[in-house]
C-alpha cells in the first residue's frame, strides 16, 4: 500500500500540518471558549489557541467567570512575558444580573492590549440600568473599529480615538456634549451609526470633514449634519438640515413626516451626484417631481396614497426601480429607458373598479422596456375579462416576468399570460408584505 495512503487510513492529522495564519482562521470562527476546547486536541493547537489575534466571549457558558478568568490568565501572562501574540480584537457579549468584576476585569486587559484594533461590547443588565463604559476605552489610541451596545457614555470626561474610521452605537446612552467630543475626537473616523441612541439629546450635530457613511435610526430629534466629504446619508429622525453635503450618492429617508414633496426636490438639487434614492413612509410626500441624470436606482416605500398625487420620475440613467404601495396613483410616471430591474409590491383594497385595473395598466405599461419585471400583487393582478377583450397587454415585449403571488387561482393565471404573453413566466412562493 502507498505510504501517504496508509497515514491517511491510520488517522493523519492534516489540519495540524496547516501554516499557522490559516488554522488562525478556522479558529476565528468560534469563540474563544470553544478555542480554548480545542486547544486540548494537541500541543500545537494548545500553542495556537493561546496565540490568536482575537477574543470572543460570547454567551451559553456556564461557567462564565471561569472561564474568563482562564482566558484572561493566559493573554495577561503573554503581555508580560511580552511573547508575539498580541490582540487585534476582541468582543464580549454578556446579560447579567448586576455589574460584576469579571466585566471589569475585561475593560482592564482591553485597556492593556496595546495594539487592539477592534472591540466591540454589548453588555446588558436584566434591570434597566446600563453598564458605564471605562474611560480608558475611549482613549486607546490604536482601535480602528469601536461597537457598542446597550452601555452609557454620559459619565465620559474626555476621549481621544485618533486612529477610529468606524463608530457603530446601538441602544447607548448619550447626550450633546458627548455626541460632540467624540467626534472631535475621532479625527480620522469615515463611518458613523447611531442605531435607537437615548438621553438628553435635544440639539445634535453632526461635524466631520473626514465622515463618508452616516446612519442614523430611530431618534426623534432634529439633526445638523455637515460633512463635506459625506456619500451615504440613511435617516429616520423626526427632521433633519444638511450643509455641504454635496458628494452625497446614497440617501435614504425613513418616516420624515416632516418632510414634504417640495422639500426633498430641493434637497434632491443639492446633490448632483446622487445615485440611489430610497424614500419609505415619509407621509407627506405626495407630489413629487424628480429629474436626476445620474439617479441609478430608486426605491419608493409609501403608506395610503392620494388619488390626486403626482409623482414624476425622469431618470435617463435608472436601472433598478422598487415600488411598495397599496395603490397606484392615477398619475405616476418613471421615465427610464435604460431600466433593467423594476420590482412592483401593490397590495390593494378591495373593491377593485375599472379605474383601478385602468390605472394599474398604464402604470406596469411603462416597465414594458425593462429586461426583468417582478410583480408582488394579491389578486388585484386579476385583470378581468371584460377589461381583457378592449384593452392591449400593457407589457406586450416584455422577455421576463417574476410573480410573488399570495394566491394562484386559474383566473390569475390567465391574466398573466394576457399580462405579459411574450415573457418568460416565474411563479415564486415567497412571504407576502402588507403595510399596516
Amino acid at each position: 500500500m502507498d505510504r501517504k495512503k496508509a497515514k491517511v487510513l491510520a488517522g493523519e492529522d492534516r489540519i495540524s500540518r496547516l501554516p499557522d495564519d490559516i488554522i488562525h482562521r478556522i479558529l476565528s470562527l468560534f469563540s474563544t471558549f470553544d478555542v480554548v476546547r480545542l486547544g486540548t486536541l494537541s500541543k500545537r493547537w494548545k500553542h495556537l489557541s493561546d496565540s490568536v489575534p482575537f477574543l470572543h466571549l460570547t454567551p451559553g457558558i456556564k461557567k462564565f467567570c471561569k472561564a474568563v478568568n482562564t482566558c484572561l490568565e493566559r493573554r495577561e501572562n503573554d503581555l508580560l512575558n511580552a511573547t508575539n501574540s498580541p490582540i487585534s480584537k476582541f468582543m464580549l457579549v454578556r446579560k447579567c444580573c448586576a455589574k460584576n468584576k469579571y466585566i471589569d476585569r475585561c475593560m482592564n486587559f482591553v485597556a492593556q492590549s496595546g495594539n487592539l484594533k477592534e472591540l466591540n461590547l454589548d453588555i446588558s443588565f436584566y434591570s434597566n440600568k446600563l453598564y458605564s463604559l471605562p474611560q480608558c476605552i475611549v482613549n486607546m489610541r490604536s482601535l480602528t473599529i469601536l461597537k457598542l451596545r446597550r452601555v452609557s457614555l454620559e459619565g465620559i470626561v474626555s476621549l481621544h480615538l485618533p486612529s477610529l474610521i468606524s463608530l457603530e452605537l446601538h441602544y447607548v446612552k448619550l447626550n450633546d456634549p458627548i455626541l460632540h467630543n467624540l467626534l472631535s475626537a475621532c479625527t480620522a473616523i469615515q463611518k458613523l451609526c447611531l442605531i435607537c441612541c437615548f438621553g438628553s439629546i435635544s440639539n445634535p450635530k453632526i461635524s466631520s470633514s473626514t465622515l463618508k457613511s452616516l446612519e442614523i435610526i430611530l431618534s426623534w430629534t432634529e439633526y445638523q449634519i455637515e460633512a463635506v466629504n459625506l456619500q451615504s446619508l440613511v435617516l429616520q429622525v423626526r427632521d433633519f438640515n444638511l450643509s455641504s453635503c454635496g458628494k452625497i450618492q446614497k440617501l435614504s429617508l425613513m418616516s420624515i413626516n416632516t418632510f414634504t414633496g417640495g422639500m426633498m426636490e430641493d434637497l434632491i438639487l443639492q446633490l448632483p451626484l446622487l445615485e440611489y434614492l430610497d424614500i419609505s413612509f415619509c407621509s407627506k410626500i405626495q407630489n413629487l417631481k424628480i429629474y436626476k441624470q445620474h439617479l441609478k436606482r430608486f426605491v419608493f416605500i409609501g403608506n395610503d396614497c392620494c388619488p390626486e398625487s403626482v409623482i414624476t420620475i425622469h431618470a435617463p440613467n435608472l436601472v433598478s426601480f422598487r415600488l411598495l404601495q397599496r395603490c397606484v396613483p392615477s398619475n405616476f410616471s418613471v421615465i427610464a429607458p435604460k431600466i433593467l430591474d423594476a420590482d412592483i409590491n401593490i397590495c390593494g383594497q378591495k373593491p377593485y373598479d375599472f379605474q383601478w385595473y385602468l390605472n394599474l395598466h398604464n402604470f406596469l405599461s411603462q416597465f414594458d422596456i425593462s429586461k426583468q419585471l417582478t410583480l408582488r400583487l394579491d389578486e388585484c393582478i386579476s385583470f378581468p375579462t371584460e377589461f381583457r377583450r378592449i384593452h392591449c397587454p400593457p407589457l406586450p415585449t416584455l422577455k421576463h416576468l417574476k410573480i410573488i403571488p399570495l394566491s394562484m387561482s386559474s383566473h390569475i393565471k390567465d391574466a398573466l399570460l394576457w399580462l405579459a404573453p411574450s415573457a418568460t413566466l416565474s411563479i415564486q412562493d415567497s412571504k407576502f408584505y402588507f403595510m399596516d
